[in-house]
């Protein structure tokens, strides 16, 4: 997912000058997209903004302002939004505004298109997966999307690079790998979980490599809410 997000931001920052500059980068939660996009952001000097859910157009406006000069910038939405439509012009850095659901919660996709049709920067959105059925509604901001880029589950090839990432001391069998992926659907933030774990099992045992007869199915940390044994008898 990081190559595919990398992907997308260099096609929204070498498209044509005539085309449109929004772009999608979409997927279920655990897929690791907030950290593709930092990644992208470090590598290409983006403007990157994480939306919270309480957020409106004052504090949208405020906190992209802030990430472009590094100033809290007072004013009416109208005067922030013309200067951060001046700021983006100036040097066409891509904006990466993420958790962009809540964009569309509060109805600010337009105001966004505003500032790409204005500036010709490119903007690319980052939400969930349901975030382009959520966007249809906006006809003039959903048809101004150049690039949809859904995704993908971790795969064995991006556990094993995982693996080497986060344990790099430690020798994770591949089908031990190949269990995690399978058993987690997945999902990437559940296999860096499970890499930790084994991690702190090895260290805890002193040992060098862990496979998969090591660790059991029912080690393997799924998310789920852990199932308390009932009681016996009636509490006093």
């Amino acid at each position: 997912n990081v190559r595919l997000f990398i992907e997308l931001l260099e096609k929204m920052m070498n498209r044509a000058d005539h085309q449109d500059g929004l772009g999608v980068f979409c997927g279920p939660s655990g897929y690791g997209k907030s950290k593709s996009a930092v990644h992208g952001a470090i590598l290409y000097n983006c403007v990157h903004i994480e939306c919270g859910q309480s957020w409106n157009e004052t504090s949208l406006t405020t906190k992209i302002l802030f990430e472009l000069t590094g100033e809290k910038i007072k004013g009416t939405i109208s005067d922030k939004t013309d200067m951060i439509i001046e700021a983006l012009a100036a040097d066409m850095r891509p904006l990466i505004i993420d958790e962009a659901d809540f964009i569309v919660k509060r109805a600010m996709v337009d105001l966004v298109r505003e500032m790409s049709d204005k500036s010709r920067a490119p903007i690319i959105l980052i939400g969930e997966e349901f975030l382009p059925k959520k966007l249809r509604p906006f006809d003039r901001a959903y048809g101004r999307v150049l690039e949809w880029t859904f995704a993908e589950p971790c795969n064995i090839e991006g556990a094993v690079t995982l693996a080497k990432f986060y344990a790099p001391e430690l020798k994770i069998e591949e089908p031990l790998l190949a269990h995690l992926v399978q058993s987690t659907k997945g999902v990437t933030r559940l296999i860096c979980n499970n890499i930790d774990k084994i991690q702190k099992h090895a260290m805890l045992h002193s040992i060098s490599t862990v496979g998969i007869r090591d660790w059991t199915p029912s080690e393997v940390d799924l998310g789920e809410v852990p199932v308390r044994p009932r009681a016996h008898g009636r509490a006093a």
